[in-house]
């Protein structure tokens, strides 16, 4: 253990037992062990991470943003960080007490509104990302074989949360689009979808927890006929799984044990296709995927 990591075990003792009231001290404490987590890979600086996560005293918020900060270095090359199952529940339950989605009545196939699917997502980068590129294919194949469905609703929950002092202190906290509707706009043409009318949604105005709650009732006053949530540890795809089936898709086979959706979709197609065993052509898989999704019995 460095002297660093020494001094860091005296704060975390503290911070277990008492908390922290000063929150400029609490922000320099987890942005020195995101930074130590991130960049020397220090299993301390992992270990203090999910303490301050799983420690009640600490705010929700604060707590959240750790865990996705901590998510997010897990899944940077040759990390050691892990996200364990019990973790992610354990924030889903605390979460749960802040948004109570079980008040609302499951949605039956009867209340469902058949020509509207809604698209959930973590965050939107804009073009060239993984999740825009996949949204923008499946809205394509709904426009072109799918006329059920003419309205698509693109929601985005924004997984950085913004609103807290350390999300501007460590250097990957926020990250803006602002021209998120033009880009949408330019996909959209890209992709040549003319049919669908699609809506995006992101209300950045409002707060981490005020957002999701915001989403969750939305998405149940609209009552959509199918809801995709595009990556796992989508908070926001838990909440609705509460009232209507939710359909993940998942990007990496590895990454589907923190889903508790009720189903989940792997869409690794770059493995499939380097190891020749994507026996369809893009087009047909994209159409075979959703087939499943609106032609699936609830």
């Amino acid at each position: 253990m460095t002297t660093l990591e020494e001094e860091l075990l005296i704060k975390a003792k503290e911070i277990e037992e008492h908390g922290e009231s000063n929150q400029r001290k609490l922000d320099s404490y987890a942005k020195t062990l995101l930074e130590l987590a991130e960049d020397k890979n220090s299993a301390f600086a992992i270990s203090a991470l999910k303490d301050l996560i799983i420690n009640p005293k600490l705010d929700f918020v604060f707590r959240m943003f750790i865990f996705l900060m901590l998510k997010r270095i897990s899944l940077l090359p040759k990390s050691i960080a892990e996200i364990e199952t019990g973790l992610y529940d354990y924030m889903l339950v605390d979460l749960k007490n802040y948004i109570d989605s079980t008040e609302m009545p499951f949605l039956e196939e009867e209340e469902r509104q058949s020509n509207k699917l809604v698209i959930v997502t973590n965050q939107f980068i804009g073009i060239g990302s993984l999740e825009t590129e996949e949204f923008a294919k499946i809205i394509q194949c709904i426009d072109k074989y799918f006329e059920q469905i003419d309205e698509v609703y693109i929601m985005n929950s924004d997984s950085l949360v913004q609103e807290i002092p350390l999300a501007q202190k460590y250097h990957v906290g926020v990250v803006l689009n602002p021209k998120v509707k033009e880009e949408i706009q330019l996909i959209l043409n890209e992709y040549k979808i003319f049919r669908c009318k699609v809506g995006y949604e992101e209300k950045r105005e409002l707060n981490y927890l005020d957002r999701l709650a915001y989403f969750t009732h939305y998405i149940w006053k609209l009552k959509p006929y199918r809801v995709i949530a595009l990556g796992t540890t989508n908070i926001l795809a838990e909440l609705i799984n509460s009232f209507m089936e939710v359909f993940t898709i998942a990007y990496d086979s590895q990454n589907t044990g923190q889903c508790h959706t009720q189903h989940i979709i792997v869409l690794d197609k770059e493995k499939a296709m380097k190891e020749g065993t994507m026996d369809l052509e893009e087009e047909e898989y994209y159409k075979k995927l959703l087939d499943y999704v609106l032609n699936t019995p609830k």
